[in-house]
């Protein structure tokens, strides 16, 4: 079993709407579910870890953004799997 890897399962009823499938590496798949009103694109990612370097986690991002980009901006997204949060800068607004 290697260190990276996801999946999709899907019911048989769902299996009909698909209208893509792109596995882009061993952290992301991406699926397109063609919807009553807009397509769903799920993503699913795997995170590396903290003990990843930081080469590793930027290419992460970079390579989720890439697919973001590519999916189209009607389409509902959902991100789904393991991921590690990266949080930005927070603000406090002191009074």
């Amino acid at each position: 079993m290697g260190q990276a890897g996801t999946e999709f399962i899907l019911l048989k009823k769902i299996y009909n709407y698909v209208i893509g499938f792109e596995p882009y590496n061993e952290r992301f798949y991406r699926l397109r579910i063609k919807g009553k009103y807009n397509n769903i694109t799920p993503i699913k990612v795997y995170a590396p870890t903290e003990d990843h370097t930081e080469e590793t986690k930027e290419q992460f991002y970079d390579n989720l953004q890439y697919l973001l980009d590519k999916t189209p901006k009607s389409d509902t997204i959902i991100i789904l799997g393991g991921v590690n949060a990266q949080l930005g800068k927070r603000y406090y607004i002191m009074k």
